[in-house]
């Protein structure tokens, strides 16, 4: 018996799928965290933990999305350089 094959299926190639999905998700990822760091006026310890993630995790997560705390940019606007100090 002759296999039967069946006709092509017309979807985007899965890399372009895979990409437009990525790249959705990164977006969506970056309101958030911004929306949330908003709602904690910039402080990212209290805004890591409303979103379950440690801080550590938030900050790379803000230095791959080019966001930053308000603290940090007020610091940056005031000339202060370096960690903060307590």
């Amino acid at each position: 018996m002759p296999k039967t094959t069946r006709p092509p299926k017309h979807r985007a190639p899965k890399e372009d799928r895979t990409d437009v999905l990525a790249v959705e998700l990164l977006k969506r990822e970056r309101e958030v965290i911004a929306d949330y760091l908003e709602k904690h006026h910039g402080h990212v310890g209290d805004t890591a933990k409303a979103l379950g993630l440690s801080r550590r995790a938030l900050e790379y997560k803000m230095q791959s999305h080019g966001l930053r705390s308000d603290a940090l940019k007020a610091r940056e606007e005031a000339g202060i350089s370096g960690p903060r100090t307590a």
